[in-house]
């Protein structure tokens, strides 16, 4: 299929966010990393996570479809044998596709002014 991953740049956050002010600020932490997926120079999905001592913790994941969803668990698989990603309340389809790949949801964290989050677990 010829996709690239690769470490996010800063001249990718025109692409990939509207708030990227927001991005800069949680990529200058040491522990964040960010990467892209791209296929002839369009980014076709993109996760920002944060490497803990027992487990990588994803902040956000966007695709553009099931197989690249795919291509970059398979990616941070190699990093950690626990991927922890949040998933709203209210994204049925996203519970529904993280179950089909074999995470299991463990809990929930509330937000008092936002949505809730289910946090889904993959044991590697």
């Amino acid at each position: 299929m010829g996709l690239k991953y690769r470490w996010m740049q800063k001249k990718d956050l025109d692409k990939v966010s509207e708030t990227k002010k927001d991005f800069e600020i949680l990529l200058n932490n040491n522990r964040t990393v960010a990467n892209v997926v791209e296929f002839e120079d369009s980014i076709l999905g993109y996760i920002i996570y944060k490497i803990l001592k027992d487990k990588i913790k994803v902040i956000k994941v966007v695709f553009s479809d099931d197989d690249i969803l795919d291509f970059i668990i398979e990616k941070i698989k190699k990093k950690s044998k626990l991927i922890e990603m949040p998933a709203s309340e209210y994204d049925l389809d996203l519970h529904l596709l993280l179950k089909s790949k074999n995470f299991l949801a463990t809990r929930i964290e509330k937000n008092q002014d936002q949505e809730d989050f289910y946090i889904f677990e993959l044991r590697v």
